[in-house]
């Protein structure tokens, strides 16, 4: 799945009876990992880098996900756009919406189990806010309604602009749902809930998370939220080993310090993998990036790749570290400006795209080692950014635009 970066969240990324937020936890000291990094790997760049052609889309696309060769789904803004023949045709499917109701964000496993978390109606003079989630078992032929949580005091809910949820499901029984609760620029955590029954019931968690980025889980007890407080980088990683009920923080030592990460995503069916991004010695570009990976339901990281980005002065901010692995040796990798894959787990990297000089990559996902999508984002003179959403089915080389 992909998840939105920038001002926008497109995946991949990127779901329940009231509650009381709870008090945020005593922050653990940060776990260290010590390790000897491999030696670094260049990119070979391909012959004829041409930069992607990106045709312009006036759209807000918050949300795509490729499900299988076929089916697929986009949130744009708020509709709900669905696909059969990859992305050829598109339909809007029909989401029960109450008035003043809004879809915050939404998960499908598959091509007919999905969840939508909506938002509304709420009362901005008194402050309630109401989340609830539909399921849908058919495609979204039909949906069933599950109230989430109802809110008295989360001003930030109340404008989905400001607010962030997000939704991951490890197994179409298990998933979470993540609500921001920051009320100050100088902390960040989220309320979070669980279901085991495959979105029928829901649960709040004891503790916040300490964070509000990118959620994703390997099982039901492991798992990891990605952000930073309060501005700029770097990124933090925070650890789950019981599904969210307790959180401790990742930490790099020696102690160099990074400049971005991004989270983790699977890396076969056992392990799970995530990017780092190390300065150089001024500590104002990214010189380096490490990759970092774990068995399933195991607690410690072991770095197992690196890569020298080209041009590796480029400074790339939080956010902007997108990693697909579709095989345990074939990963994609793609900065803002570059899309990189490896066929040897990281042991040499080729070059397979460059993003136009005014746009980057903010979302990328990879079904298989041929078929992607990926979104681009364009901003030009400092006017509002403009999102498209491309496709790709030779492994990155050529990229079509789509229009959901």
């Amino acid at each position: 799945m992909l998840k939105r970066a920038l001002c926008v969240w497109l995946l991949a990324g990127l779901l329940l009876v009231g509650c009381q937020p709870t008090a945020p936890a005593e922050v653990p000291t940060p776990r260290q990992v010590i390790l000897t990094p491999p030696n670094a790997h260049l990119p070979t760049e391909t012959t004829a880098l041409v930069p992607m052609v990106v045709p312009p889309q006036s759209q807000l696309i918050r949300q795509a996900q490729l499900l299988d060769q076929a089916h697929g789904w986009a949130l744009i803004e708020q509709s709900l756009r669905w696909t059969d023949d990859a992305g050829r045709h598109w339909r809007t499917v029909a989401v029960p919406l109450a008035a003043g109701q809004s879809i915050a964000g939404g998960f499908f496993w598959d091509a007919t189990r999905g969840w939508l978390l909506l938002n509304g109606p709420n009362d901005r003079v008194k402050y309630y806010a109401y989340f609830t989630i539909a399921r849908t078992s058919d495609g979204g032929g039909h949906w069933q309604l599950i109230p989430l949580v109802n809110y008295a005091d989360c001003y930030n809910c109340l404008d989905l602009s400001i607010g962030i949820e997000r939704m991951y499901f490890s197994s179409p029984a298990q998933g979470w749902v993540q609500i921001n609760r920051t009320e100050t620029m100088n902390s960040l955590h989220a309320d979070l809930f669980v279901t085991a029954d495959g979105g029928a019931s829901w649960q709040p968690l004891p503790t916040t998370i300490p964070t509000t980025g990118a959620m994703s889980f390997a099982s039901g007890s492991q798992g990891w939220v990605t952000g930073a407080c309060c501005v700029g980088p770097p990124d933090e990683l925070w650890e789950t080993y019981d599904g969210g009920h307790s959180w401790q923080q990742f930490a790099v030592k020696p102690p160099h310090s990074y400049q971005a990460l991004g989270p983790p995503v699977p890396l076969g069916t056992a392990s799970s993998l995530f990017a780092l991004a190390l300065p150089d010695a001024q500590n104002t570009y990214v010189d380096t990036i490490e990759f970092y990976s774990i068995a399933r339901d195991q607690r410690n990281w072991q770095r197992i790749a690196t890569l020298v980005p080209a041009p590796h002065s480029l400074f790339y901010g939080a956010d902007m570290l997108h990693l697909q692995a579709v095989s345990q040796d074939t990963w994609f990798f793609a900065t803002s400006d570059r899309l990189y894959q490896t066929r040897d787990a990281g042991a040499s990297w080729q070059t397979v795209a460059v993003a136009p000089a005014t746009a980057a990559f903010v979302e990328l996902q990879f079904r298989d080692a041929l078929h992607g999508l990926s979104l681009v984002q364009r901003c030009e003179n400092n006017g509002p950014c403009i999102d498209t959403l491309m496709q790709t089915s030779d492994a990155g080389q050529r990229w079509a635009a789509l229009a959901p």
